[in-house]
């Protein structure tokens, strides 16, 4: 099993993106199980609907 751990802190650029095999240590952070055979579109998919679900949710800690 192969995690791969994304992360930002509010208020960098994508350019700021630190990625890896252990957590980042960012404010906010994705992990993906790349080991089990999950391809790009699907993580980008998936993306998508975790944004449509922050952006819909109004409780903590997304009520702002």
């Amino acid at each position: 099993m192969a995690i791969q751990y994304i992360g930002i802190n509010r208020g960098q650029q994508s350019t700021d993106v630190a990625s890896g095999t252990s957590t980042t240590g960012r404010q906010i952070e994705l992990t993906v199980n790349d080991g089990v055979g999950i391809t790009r579109k699907e993580v980008l998919d998936s993306l998508d609907k975790l944004r449509d679900f922050i952006v819909n949710t109004r409780a903590t800690p997304f009520a702002q």
